[in-house]
């Protein structure tokens, strides 16, 4: 198949797990297409049935500020009439799945039009999605997709809450690839994490320490696993909670 996948190239989860997947779908024979304003962070080197499309949004003084729905819609619009999509897969719910829905819009218009895939990542549903200045039309075009996918069962459940949609959301949750992450067993990382004793349990936190990811709960859940088990907390990562 010919998919393009649109997320945000920034330091993000969503973005990661937009990257990992293409890749790992270009891996299984498909072309995938990124959409985007960068080259996303995880994109790395060469890999065949990969390629990036840059989104440009040029300032004009009649506008205020820069049009990004418009031209990531204009972009999709282009790369699925020169590659033939026959999936639009949006990461983040805000503006990509608006702009997909635009997108399919004007294709259709013209003839046939990819379906469209939106995955629901966290705040793009709890925080951002959900503030009404945007609400409506996140929830719209959420409805409008042809599937619908979130990262967990709680976002799912806020989506339904938040927003009013009605439609199925199957939950996908966020994965690692094992071929490349798993357990390292040397001693000398677990003295230096855990200490000398070999029973202790090391739970790890890793974020960028805003409110959003909840660092407090973290330190909660600890207190009552350390109450049950021997085990230590590594926190890595810097924010503004990091005090």
């Amino acid at each position: 198949m010919n998919i393009g996948l649109v997320c945000y190239a920034s330091v993000g989860g969503s973005g990661i797990v937009a990257t990992e997947l293409g890749k790992a779908l270009a891996r299984r024979g498909h072309q995938v297409h990124f959409i985007s304003t960068e080259m996303p962070f995880r994109f790395g080197e060469f890999q065949a049935g990969l390629a990036f499309h840059q989104v440009l949004t040029p300032t004009y003084p009649l506008f205020r500020e820069p049009q990004y729905l418009l031209s990531l819609a204009n972009k999709i619009v282009q790369v699925s009439r020169e590659f033939r999509l026959d999936i639009v897969h949006a990461h983040y719910a805000v503006p990509h799945a608006t702009a997909a829905f635009l997108s399919r819009q004007v294709l259709a218009s013209s003839g046939s039009a990819p379906r469209i895939v939106t995955t629901l990542h966290g705040t793009d549903i709890t925080l951002v999605g959900s503030d009404p200045s945007y609400s409506q039309i996140v929830a719209f075009s959420i409805e409008q997709s042809d599937r619908v996918t979130a990262v967990s069962e709680s976002l799912r459940a806020a989506t339904y809450a938040e927003l009013g949609v009605t439609r199925d959301i199957a939950v996908i949750p966020n994965f690692l690839d094992c071929g490349l992450h798993r357990r390292n067993p040397s001693p000398e990382l677990r003295r230096r994490f855990g200490g000398d004793d070999p029973g202790v349990k090391i739970v790890t936190h890793v974020s960028n320490f805003r409110p959003v990811k909840r660092v407090e709960a973290v330190l909660a859940i600890f207190d009552r696993i350390r109450k049950a088990i021997r085990a230590r907390l590594l926190l890595v990562g810097d924010g503004p909670e990091l005090g």
